[in-house]
């Protein structure tokens, strides 16, 4: 999927869930990642397809909206090795 289309889906559950861009980086910093940090203007370049949207921000937007990251990104599937996250192309 693109940028642009992963955005669109991040601001569906977004919207689903009545949630500002604010109130979504707040439940974000609330589940207490130490690894991701996102605030409200990095949240809406990412919905405009702007900026990227790494695996971990990922999991932690569709972990706070409730949702599978595979809702947000049907092409996401999770890598784990010894370098940490990665995020790869299903095949």
């Amino acid at each position: 999927m693109t940028r642009k289309q992963i955005g669109a889906r991040i601001r569906k559950a977004r919207l689903a869930e009545g949630l500002t861009h604010l109130e979504l980086s707040h439940r974000i910093r609330d589940l207490g990642l130490s690894y991701v940090n996102v605030d409200p203007s990095k949240l809406s370049r990412m919905e405009n397809g702007q900026s990227p949207t790494p695996f971990p921000v990922l999991a932690a937007i569709a972990r706070a909206l409730g949702v599978a990251v595979t809702d947000l990104d049907p092409d996401a599937v999770v890598d784990l090795t010894k370098s940490g996250w990665r995020r790869r192309r299903r095949r």
